[in-house]
């Protein structure tokens, strides 16, 4: 009896052991499948899987995997959904944890997405160490966005337009300084307004007052300046994720442009980054 129970504590430690090999072996694989779909070859790109009990990886059942990520450009999505159907296995929750990213041309400071579920290869992921998803249900993210951030996209958005540009968060509104050009000389601009977005897809300026060189503008003057800036984020020309990231919820939160929305993982070709 003392020999069985020993040779049953021995197999059960092997496969401890083998079990955690396969799902550091696992994360591998997906942090480099990741870190080629983005297209970056910097920064730091880390895949965690976590199945559902002991056997959850062997069932194909994951409870959670969890991308993390920090200091890449991302060119295009982490996943993209595939055609492919071989024997499909489970994920509860995917998560994606990106901070200091640049997205397109937008810096981040923190992206986060949970997608409730969703399905993968089984065949391809044990076969080929390859993570394609197959399925997966409408997510929810969070994009935090710094001053520094909204200074860089800005300066390069409005080049032509606006230097020496500075951005300013206080008290749920913001503030916008730089030098333009107005019938072609050079005068310093100062902006203050709210933030606002619309159809899912735009942020504006609105409810803004303006000065030209410490001087207050007219109503009609700051509503044509305005139009020369808004929308001064748009999601499909700007950065190409109209499909995959709609805003809900645009806030101000401790200095930080926070916009929160449905997130969904498209396939391929709808991929437009």
């Amino acid at each position: 009896m003392d020999d069985w129970l020993k040779g049953l504590a021995i197999g059960l430690f092997g496969l401890i052991v083998f079990h955690d090999g396969l799902m550091k072996f696992g994360g591998h694989a997906i942090a480099r499948r990741v870190r080629q779909n983005v297209g970056s070859s910097a920064g730091q790109i880390r895949a965690q899987i976590y199945p559902r009990g002991l056997f959850g990886l062997f069932a194909q059942d994951i409870h959670t995997l969890r991308v993390q990520a920090s200091g890449i450009d991302v060119k295009r999505l982490p996943f993209t959904l595939s055609t492919l159907h071989g024997r499909q296995g489970k994920i509860r929750f995917l998560e994606v944890r990106f901070s200091d990213v640049t997205w397109v041309h937008l810096p981040v400071r923190r992206l986060e997405a949970v997608i409730p579920s969703a399905g993968y290869d089984a065949d391809q992921a044990f076969r080929h160490q390859r993570l394609v998803l197959s399925r997966a249900d409408p997510g929810f993210a969070t994009v935090r966005v710094d001053t520094d951030g909204l200074e860089a996209f800005l300066a390069r958005k409005y080049r032509t337009l606006l230097s020496d540009v500075k951005v300013y968060l206080p008290r749920e509104r913001l503030r916008l300084e730089g030098t333009i050009v107005l019938l072609g000389s050079r005068s310093h601009l100062l902006a203050e307004g709210r933030l606002a977005h619309r159809e899912g897809r735009y942020v504006d300026v609105v409810d803004a007052t303006l000065w030209v060189n410490r001087a207050p503008v007219s109503e009609g003057t700051a509503q044509a300046l305005l139009r020369r800036f808004n929308p001064i984020l748009d999601l499909k020309a700007d950065l190409g994720i109209h499909r995959i990231f709609t805003i809900n919820t645009l806030e101000i939160e401790d200095g930080l442009l926070v916009m929160r929305g449905p997130f969904v993982i498209a396939g391929s070709e709808e991929q437009t980054l």
